[in-house]
């Protein structure tokens, strides 16, 4: 989110709505965020755990296999996570929309003007066609205002959250003979076209921004790693200082699709 807004306080405000938000994946609780993006329809239960169940699992699954998919991912907080992240990216949308307003180029690339975007109070803007006619708008442009910016927050969300999907893989992962091998290799790919495309489209406009934030990823991944040995009491032996920085840079995602070559 933080490398699609520009801004890295984003970053934190996403993580900790998340938090909050995943509470509301057990409970009716629902906040205005969650109730926008289920409005949008960028959160929807049943795609939600259909896509999830591809991601982790197969197309080609028993009526009680997927009911069991449904299940763990469910109770093991997965979907829950991913829908609070999605209901976040759906808040930070609307900031990023009305910071660049003005900016031609950033429009376009979520197929908006500056004549689309009407300012709410509270620093959201208007999205259903009631908004739009509220503004003044009449009915054939309010129509169409809302058909833009609900397209237009999908783009923007699909853009920063990643969400494994048939798009993002390999022709050849779609064969049923390598699922075995090939899904469990669906975020490298995803990684690839959402993340490191997005730094390479922003570098193009000369925002070298992302191209150095997107290197946090690396003592992030190892102070991740550096969590999970302490609880687990595995914390590798005899490595040197570039042992653990090999490491936190082949989690990090950095070498996208050519992490496969160094694997190797």
């Amino acid at each position: 989110i933080a490398l699609r807004t520009g801004k890295l306080a984003d970053a934190g405000k996403a993580y900790m709505r998340s938090l909050r938000e995943l509470k509301s994946a057990f409970t009716k609780q629902k906040s205005q965020g969650k109730e926008l993006a289920e409005m949008l329809g960028i959160i929807q239960s049943e795609s939600m755990y259909e896509a999830m169940g591809q991601t982790h699992g197969s197309t080609y699954l028993s009526d009680s296999m997927r009911s069991v998919n449904r299940w763990f991912f469910k109770y093991n907080g997965l979907n829950g996570w991913n829908n609070s992240m999605r209901i976040a990216a759906t808040v930070a949308g609307q900031r990023y929309i009305l910071d660049k307003q003005n900016d031609v180029t950033r429009m376009d690339e979520l197929g908006l003007s500056k004549e689309h975007v009407v300012e709410l109070p509270g620093r959201k803007i208007a999205i259903s066609k009631d908004d739009f006619l509220a503004a003044g708008k009449t009915d054939a442009q309010a129509t169409e205002a809302a058909a833009r910016m609900r397209t237009a927050m999908f783009r923007f969300v699909d853009s920063a959250i990643i969400r494994p999907n048939a798009a993002h893989r390999a022709t050849w992962m779609a064969d049923p003979r390598f699922m075995l091998v090939a899904h469990l290799k669906q975020f490298t790919f995803s990684f690839h076209q959402v993340i490191l495309r997005r730094v390479q489209h922003e570098a193009t406009l000369g925002n070298s921004w992302p191209s150095m934030a997107i290197w946090l990823n690396v003592p992030l991944m190892l102070a991740s790693s550096m969590a999970k040995w302490t609880m687990l009491g595995r914390v590798p032996q005899n490595w040197t200082f570039l042992d653990h920085m090999v490491h936190a840079y082949n989690r990090s995602g950095l070498a996208g699709k050519r992490q496969f070559g160094f694997d190797a």
